[in-house]
């Protein structure tokens, strides 16, 4: 996390998603080729960590993506008993030799500033939590709530517990029995809070155009849906909702477009994939809708959003078996999208849930 933090504040360096990376952990002997390929970059770093007692021995190894060649290794052992201060030492050395051999820094490299936002091990530790689970959508959503307060109970200043927060809060009501209206003003409240603490966090914003989206303010949520692709036009998730916001205010076309921005930011999402055939079958552009969901569910033949969208294209194709069992993969318990009727020319059809 920090040094994907550190590295996405880099001069023209854009990483792939969390989410996209998250299916290569834990994983040995992975191609870096095909890294590249499906997560379409250059270049891979990957990391191994061994715990020894009260130290930590960390490999990390940088290749070209295109060729699979090694351009960089290095180790580093470090005392554990101040995890945090291991983790900048780390993240200082790795961002250093990253700067060196991508962005071809000739001079001094830039100083990799520690972006944790807290001092706080334990704060970090549940706010790292709260994001894994917060990915992985149902029933987890609500334990991510959960670990995000108590990440902001040890430390009231951290700015990206705040901000997560305030995103879980606003993906909540699609996987429990809670309603929007229900937890707008504490996802507010946290969104504004983390702002405040730091203005350029692009989840907050998000999460703050989502509470305006889910409260029918059309025109607040458009223009704080801008500001968030403006603070960081590389994340995929500020494009994915604003092209849902487009879809509810009846601008499909728009949509596509911005759909198809977070495809390409993180062409592994299952969830992009889904939406994005789904709003191609509404444009009438089928044949494209009937590869983009196949690949999608490829990716993730249980994805519930994906199966949702699935079931319905499946409709449109004439495949009735089908459309039979991705609706039922899509209304499993633990994973249920809810549908309802948008103002601004949406059909009911369209799910008001990721």
């Amino acid at each position: 996390d920090q040094v994907a933090t550190t590295l996405a504040r880099a001069a023209n360096l854009r990483l792939a998603t969390r989410t996209s990376v998250d299916r290569y952990r834990n994983r040995r002997n992975v191609d870096a080729r095909e890294v590249g390929r499906a997560l379409q970059v250059r270049h891979v770093l990957q990391a191994t960590l061994w715990p020894q007692r009260n130290r930590v021995l960390v490999v990390a190894l940088l290749s070209n993506a295109d060729d699979g060649r090694e351009l960089w290794r290095d180790s580093f052992e470090r005392d554990a008993s101040d995890i945090l201060a291991t983790l900048d030492s780390i993240t200082n050395a790795i961002t250093a030799a990253v700067q060196r051999h991508v962005l071809h820094l000739t001079g001094p490299v830039l100083a990799a500033t520690s972006l944790r936002g807290t001092s706080d091990t334990t704060a970090y530790e549940l706010y790292l939590r709260g994001q894994t689970l917060l990915r992985a959508r149902g029933s987890s959503v609500r334990r991510a709530v959960e670990l995000f307060e108590q990440a902001t109970a040890h430390d009231g200043k951290f700015a990206r517990a705040h901000a997560g927060l305030a995103a879980a809060l606003e993906v909540l009501p699609n996987f429990a029995d809670t309603t929007y209206a229900e937890v707008h003003d504490r996802a507010t409240l946290a969104a504004r809070r983390a702002l405040q603490l730091d203005s350029t966090l692009a989840e907050a914003q998000t999460a703050l155009a989502l509470a305006s989206m889910h409260a029918l303010r059309w025109a607040e949520a458009d223009s704080e849906f801008r500001r968030a692709i403006a603070l960081d036009p590389s994340d995929p998730t500020a494009h994915f909702h604003y092209a849902r916001y487009l879809i509810y205010v009846g601008r499909p076309a728009d949509a596509v477009v911005e759909m198809q921005n977070a495809k390409r930011m993180d062409p592994t999402s299952a969830v992009v994939g889904g939406w994005l055939a789904r709003l191609l079958l509404s444009v009438n552009r089928r044949t494209e809708a009937f590869a983009e969901i196949d690949r999608a569910l490829e990716l993730d033949s249980m994805s519930v959003p994906a199966s949702f969208m699935g079931a319905e294209i499946a409709v449109a194709r004439g495949q009735r078996e089908r459309a039979r069992r991705l609706a039922e993969i899509s209304w499993r318990p633990q994973g249920v999208l809810r549908s309802a009727p948008w103002p601004g020319g949406c059909s009911a059809g369209w799910p008001a849930a990721l």
